[in-house]
């Protein structure tokens, strides 16, 4: 999966990153643990 980050929107990334996981059925647990993974990389 990839979102494209421009002028440097986290927020906005993160909602849409969040749309898409729960397009593809995955489960809150695992959206909150990918969210907290992306964050502290970045």
């Amino acid at each position: 999966m990839q979102v494209l980050v421009r002028d440097n929107n986290v927020d906005h990334v993160l909602r849409v990153l969040r749309k898409k996981m729960q397009s593809e059925g995955l489960s809150r647990a695992q959206e909150e643990s990918f969210c907290r993974r992306w964050i502290s990389v970045n």
